[in-house]
């Protein structure tokens, strides 16, 4: 288990190097991440290298039996190199070709980036691809912007060419007889932008898109800019070395297609900055979604021991905290648990952001204490969980085109978020204890699950909506939601009635879609008389063989069906038509995971549960995330590998408290 952080021994004195060392023993940290931001450093002029400062900083960290994580400088430019090719830098949404003095800001089609990023990553692989302290390669840094410059628009309409063939298809993909935009060559094509058909939704605060499809391709196009990014840097290294490589995404952000840039790397890994009011399970299901896209577990490449400085408000974090944030993303899969940083900057626009190390350059202090205790447990660990993974038997579909497509489209409530939408779902199978795998429309039928859930899975391929019919028919369990199905992969909507694509697999068709204000409310009324709230969209739905399970409890359409379930074939398909408070969704998916057999947990509040299996044994993480103590009933003995206790029945688990309870469930 690798425990550590980002270190930048180029942003001090050489003789700092001794002190670095002799404080990382004392923490237990056993890996560093070199050179995110070294470039000037390793390139001060155009081919000049100077690796003399990288030699003695790893042979130091392997010395000391530290591990690199070598990162190739590419994320942010010298001023050389801009100085001298002006249009290597993007060009964003308004048409200003941006200029230095912040990172991020390189064009991801520039043939001069492609060039000079592939030459910095070749020099370093072929100096350290056989350096015995270098374990994995990192490729560039937090990937998160978007271009609209010539070189990109030129690119644009070459990845067009290649996809569609010619401009009829590309007619037809986008609508563009609507409004009169019909191109007739692909030379007319431009990026879509603030210039061209994009328009600022102020009271919703996002973009809207004339041409959708148009827009939606752009965001393809650029997701297969970065991934192609990535790879060239990559070819370079493989030159000279075997070892892996990752890209650390960005939290989880809208801009790029993840599964997409998965596919250039070996492993996931990405940076982790819950805010103060941040709920738990947030971070847990993008853990989840990191490990599921290589199934495989993940790296936690990034989080942060203090203060976070581009927040507009920066609360320190509590007395455990920090372990309780590392001990999740190690019950979803992580194996490693990294920081940035570990040396807390003296200048720059990130001097307040918390590190490992603080001004004072003390260990000596409340989170110094608490990170040189962390240091021992995850120690204490050592690789006992490495490589384990659970047996998720449900699913949930997240997919950053249908992200792209429904924010992007003028929909029935500005306001809806789909990322909102999922995480909806996702905290039900969270609070039930119920392990989830997190699946795009390509890999959901990787593994025979016994439950899919696909909110507002609004565009959708035929040939996926087959899949989804031969899974239910034989079987198993589909439960989707309002705007689900409407539209095929270009944005197109799928005509004979809402929701096209799934439309006989549920056994409904929705006549109407009630867009609501913020002020309209109406009820989810059960036949036991029970009622939950619901508003944002409501659906006005017709049924043909599915059931009611709910109907209206106001409005006009009262008394009609809101939620349905179908039979069809051997399984069932469910259907909620419009966006239900937590407690109905909880109340839904535990009947259902109840009749499928799926193992529930009635935890206190805020005390999560989570597993990973390696080598036939079970390991039970139970986390506190409360700050008071709480009461837990253990039904027999188990062994706490934290703390090396034995714990039976009742027990009491203090504040911010992660226990590891082997063979808690047998593994099957």
């Amino acid at each position: 288990m690798w425990y550590g952080g980002d270190y930048n021994p180029e942003q001090w004195n050489p003789e700092t190097i001794d002190e670095d060392i002799r404080l990382m023993k004392q923490m237990h940290v056993n890996c560093a991440t070199v050179g995110v931001f070294a470039w000037p450093k390793l390139e001060p002029e155009d081919g000049v290298f100077q690796f003399e400062w990288m030699d003695q900083v790893l042979d130091r960290l392997y010395q000391e039996h530290i591990d690199v994580i070598l990162a190739t400088p590419t994320t942010a430019m010298p001023y050389w190199l801009e100085h001298k090719y002006p249009d290597i830098m993007h060009v964003d949404i308004e048409g200003r070709r941006v200029q230095g003095g912040s990172r991020e800001k390189i064009c991801p089609n520039s043939r001069v980036y492609r060039k000079y990023s592939a030459r910095i990553a070749g020099e370093l692989a072929k100096r350290y691809g056989h350096h015995p302290a270098v374990k994995l390669w990192h490729i560039n840094n937090e990937y998160h912007f978007y271009c609209y410059c010539p070189a990109c628009a030129e690119e644009f309409r070459n990845w067009l060419q290649k996809k569609y063939k010619d401009i009829d298809a590309v007619n037809t993909a986008w609508n563009t007889a609507f409004w009169g935009h019909t191109y007739t060559s692909f030379s007319q094509i431009l990026p879509p932008s603030y210039l061209t058909d994009i328009k600022r939704n102020q009271l919703a605060g996002r973009d809207v898109a004339c041409f959708q499809g148009q827009y939606i391709d752009y965001m393809r196009f650029m997701s297969s800019s970065v991934r192609s990014c990535i790879e060239n840097e990559k070819r370079e290294i493989r030159k000279y070395s075997s070892l892996p490589v990752t890209n650390n995404f960005s939290d989880l952000v809208k801009t790029y297609d993840y599964w997409e840039i998965s596919k250039a790397i070996d492993v996931i890994s990405w940076d982790n900055y819950p805010t103060f009011h941040t709920p738990m399970y947030k971070p847990a299901f993008i853990h989840d979604l990191m490990r599921s896209m290589k199934s495989q577990p993940f790296l936690m490449m990034e989080q942060n021991p203090g203060n976070i400085s581009w927040e507009d408000y920066g609360p320190i974090k509590r007395p455990g905290e920090v372990a309780d944030i590392c001990w999740q993303s190690t019950a979803h899969g992580a194996d490693s648990n990294l920081f940035f940083q570990w040396r807390q900057s003296r200048g720059g626009v990130e001097k307040f952001h918390g590190a490992m190390i603080p001004h004072s350059g003390r260990l000596d202090t409340r989170m110094g204490n608490e990170l040189i205790q962390l240091g021992e447990q995850f120690e204490r660990l050592g690789s006992t969980v490495e490589g384990a993974m659970p047996d998720a038997r449900a699913a949930i579909l997240f997919d950053w085109e249908n992200w792209w497509a429904l924010e992007g489209s003028a929909i029935h409530n500005c306001h809806l978020k789909y990322y909102d939408q999922i995480l909806k779902y996702y905290r039900a199978f969270y609070e039930m204890g119920i392990p989830v795998d997190v699946v795009c429309e390509s890999t959901c039928m990787d593994k025979q699950y016994d439950l899919i859930a696909a909110p507002c899975f609004y565009m959708c391929s035929h040939e996926f909506s087959e899949k989804v019919k031969d899974y239910v028919n034989a079987g198993g369990t589909f439960l989707t939601t309002f705007l689900s199905g409407i539209t095929d992969r270009t944005d197109n909507v799928i005509l004979g009635g809402y929701p096209g694509a799934f439309r006989d697999v549920l056994g409904l068709w929705v006549e109407e879609i009630d867009g609501m204000y913020p002020d309209m409310r109406n009820s989810i009324v059960l036949k036991d008389g029970s009622q939950y709230d619901c508003g944002e969209v409501c659906d006005l739905i017709r049924l043909e063989t599915a059931k009611a399970i709910g109907l209206y409890g106001k409005d006009f359409y009262r008394n009609t069906p809101c939620v349905t379930v179908n039979t069809y074939g051997d399984g069932h398909a469910y259907y909620i038509g419009t966006s239900p408070e937590h407690g109905f969704i909880k109340k839904l998916l535990s009947d259902i995971c109840r009749d499928l057999q799926l193992t529930q947990y009635d935890l206190p509040e805020n005390v999560e549960i989570a597993f990973r299996i390696k080598n036939g044994k079970n390991y039970t993480f139970l986390m506190n995330h409360n700050n008071e103590s709480v009461n837990i009933n253990l039904d027999h003995s188990y062994h706490d590998i934290i703390s090396g206790a034995r714990m039976y029945g009742l027990i009491s688990m203090q504040p911010r408290q992660c226990m590891i309870l082997e063979n808690l469930i047998p593994a099957d």
